[in-house]
């Protein structure tokens, strides 16, 4: 089957690329794909990691204020200004070519609720002191992961925004929602676990799932798929059976369209990090470490 290049140029991020096949769109940067639609119901999840992104709401239902750090397509955004109507939301990217590409390419409005800056994500976390609820994280760039939005300093900018509610005497920390590509286990999995061990030293509490879809798994190789990290600075850390129970709270209050309930039995175990090194600022400086897919 045919496929159909809408757009194809030099962003600061690499090469972006809208193609269109079999009813589908998808918005390439490089040769990682990052946002994929359904031409025809633009509002359909396609991406079955966009489904996780909302596990951050098993952890604060009460979010009203979310900053995503990464735009792609927008489609992550849309999914969240739809299905929350009291939630408002801030989404920031680098590239003002992305930025156009979600507007023209992929149905991305903003309103009262949602707004796009165009800023370095870490620049952003470093002058802006307003706190959310969450932080989604889902920033890579041609090569990977641009390494500076992984390191401890960066991971500890993101604590400091985030800011905790108290509901029925229980206090609810913000959560930080990370998408991951690559490898838990194996010989592969070293950019995950240096990104673990760094999320670690900051956050008490981190949480593992692993989307199931195995057509990616397929892509990438044995046991390399999506991964949705939740880190928060909840000193006690849920069990499976209170995940279920705080997952159908959340949509009972909420109204969340996403079976969170199911959602949360793909937790996995944290693999071993010990083994590998911190990620901090002057690590990357110097060059030592480089998180690549």
């Amino acid at each position: 089957m045919l496929s159909q290049i809408q757009h194809d140029e030099m962003g600061s991020s690499g090469r972006l690329q809208v193609v269109d096949r079999a009813g589908r769109r998808t918005l390439f940067l490089g040769s990682m794909a990052q946002t994929t639609i359904d031409l025809k119901d633009p509002d359909r999840l396609v991406g079955r990691y966009i489904s996780y992104l909302h596990l951050g709401m098993v952890f604060r239902p009460d979010s009203k204020k979310v900053l995503f750090l990464g735009l792609g397509g927008g489609a992550a955004i849309r999914s969240f200004h739809s299905s929350y109507p009291e939630m408002n939301i801030t989404a920031v990217d680098i590239d003002p070519n992305v930025v156009e590409v979600a507007r023209k390419y992929f149905f991305l409005e903003e309103d009262k609720r949602l707004s796009v800056v165009v800023d370095d994500a870490r620049h952003f976390l470093a002058v802006n002191e307003e706190p959310c609820d969450q932080i989604i994280l889902d920033v890579y760039n041609q090569d990977g992961y641009p390494a500076r939005m992984y390191t401890r300093e960066c991971f500890r900018l993101m604590a400091d925004r985030l800011r905790a509610s108290l509901q029925g005497g229980t206090v609810h920390p913000g959560a930080l929602v990370i998408n991951v590509v690559g490898w838990v286990r194996g010989q592969r999995s070293r950019t995950l676990r240096v990104i673990m061990r760094t999320l670690q030293s900051v956050f008490p509490s981190v949480y593992l799932f692993e989307v199931q879809q195995p057509l990616l798994g397929r892509f990438l190789g044995s046991g390399g798929n999506n991964f949705i990290l939740v880190a928060t600075e909840g000193t006690r850390e849920m069990s499976l059976k209170l995940l279920r129970h705080r997952a159908e709270k959340a949509v009972e209050e909420t109204g969340s369209p996403v079976n969170l309930r199911k959602l949360v039995t793909s937790r996995q175990e944290l693999p071993p990090v010990d083994n590998v090194p911190l990620l901090t600022d002057t690590r990357v400086k110097r060059g030592e470490i480089h998180l690549t897919v």
